[in-house]
Protein backbone atom coordinates (compact mmCIF):
# COMPACT_ATOMS: atom_id res chain seq x y z
CA UNK A 1 0.00 0.00 0.00
CA UNK A 2 1.45 3.60 -0.75
CA UNK A 3 0.16 6.39 0.90
CA UNK A 4 -0.43 9.88 -1.40
CA UNK A 5 -1.84 12.25 1.36
CA UNK A 6 -2.94 12.20 5.45
CA UNK A 7 -4.77 15.09 5.97
CA UNK A 8 -6.02 16.04 9.36
CA UNK A 9 -9.25 17.49 11.09
CA UNK A 10 -8.79 20.58 12.86
CA UNK A 11 -11.96 21.38 14.93
CA UNK A 12 -12.92 24.81 15.18
CA UNK A 13 -15.90 26.66 17.55
CA UNK A 14 -16.76 29.36 15.21
CA UNK A 15 -16.24 28.52 11.81
CA UNK A 16 -16.41 32.18 9.79
CA UNK A 17 -13.48 33.68 12.17
CA UNK A 18 -11.39 30.00 11.48
CA UNK A 19 -11.51 30.62 7.44
CA UNK A 20 -10.83 34.69 8.14
CA UNK A 21 -7.71 33.61 10.25
CA UNK A 22 -5.94 30.63 7.92
CA UNK A 23 -6.79 33.39 4.87
CA UNK A 24 -5.12 36.24 6.63
CA UNK A 25 -2.02 33.78 7.47
CA UNK A 26 -2.20 33.03 3.57
CA UNK A 27 -3.60 29.57 2.77
CA UNK A 28 -6.46 29.36 0.31
CA UNK A 29 -9.31 28.16 1.52
CA UNK A 30 -12.06 25.67 -0.28
CA UNK A 31 -15.09 25.20 1.10
CA UNK A 32 -16.29 21.73 1.01
CA UNK A 33 -19.83 21.90 2.72
CA UNK A 34 -21.11 24.78 4.76
CA UNK A 35 -19.43 23.91 7.88
CA UNK A 36 -15.91 21.76 6.45
CA UNK A 37 -13.08 23.27 4.62
CA UNK A 38 -10.24 22.45 2.87
CA UNK A 39 -7.02 24.82 3.97
CA UNK A 40 -4.16 24.67 1.49
CA UNK A 41 -0.19 26.13 1.37
CA UNK A 42 1.74 24.63 -0.68
CA UNK A 43 1.75 21.24 0.06
CA UNK A 44 0.22 21.55 3.18
CA UNK A 45 -3.47 21.16 3.60
CA UNK A 46 -5.86 20.10 6.20
CA UNK A 47 -9.54 20.08 6.75
CA UNK A 48 -10.93 22.17 9.98
CA UNK A 49 -14.63 21.96 10.54
CA UNK A 50 -16.88 23.08 13.59
CA UNK A 51 -18.46 19.74 13.55
CA UNK A 52 -16.72 18.92 16.89
CA UNK A 53 -19.69 16.68 18.22
CA UNK A 54 -18.72 14.12 15.29
CA UNK A 55 -15.04 14.37 16.34
CA UNK A 56 -16.02 13.84 19.78
CA UNK A 57 -13.24 16.44 20.60
CA UNK A 58 -15.98 18.91 23.00
CA UNK A 59 -18.55 17.86 25.01
CA UNK A 60 -20.00 21.20 25.56
CA UNK A 61 -21.03 24.02 23.69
Amino acid sequence: MQVHDIRMFVPCKNYQQSCDFYQALGFNVEQASADLSIATSGECSFFYTNRVKLLGIYSGS
